[in-house]
């Protein structure tokens, strides 16, 4: 999918930036090492995406909006209490609340 996304005309060869070239290349890496070690279990992309891809400035590259990344526990999941904003939400819900002060 990361491939087809972030190539001109989703033709799967020629990469919209070096950035997108460059975590192709690792993702692929990563996936057929992990297909080679593990070949009962299946694999989550979504994880080795996560894995693979660096976060920048609170943001994983190439999930557009939902790029919003926060490493946590399982442990720390079961007992989260309300939701989790992104900073972009949380600054907007503040500004929000000032103008309703």
């Amino acid at each position: 999918m990361f491939r087809h996304l972030h190539t001109y005309g989703h033709d799967g060869q020629t990469f919209v930036d070096q950035r997108s070239a460059k975590n192709d290349v690792e993702l692929t890496r990563r996936l057929e090492e992990l297909s080679t070690q593990s070949s009962n279990t299946s694999i989550d992309e979504d994880a080795v995406y996560l894995e693979v891809v660096p976060e920048v400035k609170g943001r994983v590259y190439g999930l557009g909006s939902q790029g919003y990344h926060h490493s946590i526990s399982a442990e720390e999941a079961n007992s989260s209490q309300g939701p989790t904003y992104g900073p972009h939400e949380l600054e907007e819900l503040q500004r929000d609340n000032q103008r309703l002060q």
